[in-house]
């Protein structure tokens, strides 16, 4: 991997690493969703925080959004972090890669991998 790629790496886990930016991203894995219904998901933060976090996002190419009159949809722009979120998980649960608990399934990223082959 070039300087350049590390870089571009970095920039994206960055921009998702925080708890807020990971339930926008899982909730957005279901499908695009305006600004308001986002912002409806952390009632405990101000609408402000949560268009910074949306539009961090979006800066990165993590999130796509859409105008619509006045409303903003937004959608996944990187469509293998669900994938990679999942790997992630397996990572902090344990699940050894051929174990019966994890049966080999097929990337979503549309790399052709198998799940448990990504490093």
């Amino acid at each position: 991997m070039d300087q350049r790629d590390l870089q571009g790496c970095v920039a994206v886990f960055k921009a998702v690493a925080h708890p807020a930016r990971l339930l926008i991203l899982e909730a957005l894995a279901q499908g695009e969703l305006c600004a308001c219904k986002i912002a409806e998901l952390f009632p405990e933060l101000d609408r402000t925080t949560v268009s910074k976090h949306l539009a961090l996002m979006v800066e990165k190419n993590v999130l796509r959004v859409e105008k619509r009159g006045v409303n903003s949809y937004y959608s996944l722009g990187l469509t293998c972090l669900p994938g990679a979120l999942e790997c992630v998980r397996r990572a902090l649960n344990g699940t050894p890669r051929g174990s019966a608990d994890a049966p080999e399934q097929k990337c979503r990223c549309g790399c052709g991998g198998h799940k448990e082959d990504k490093k």
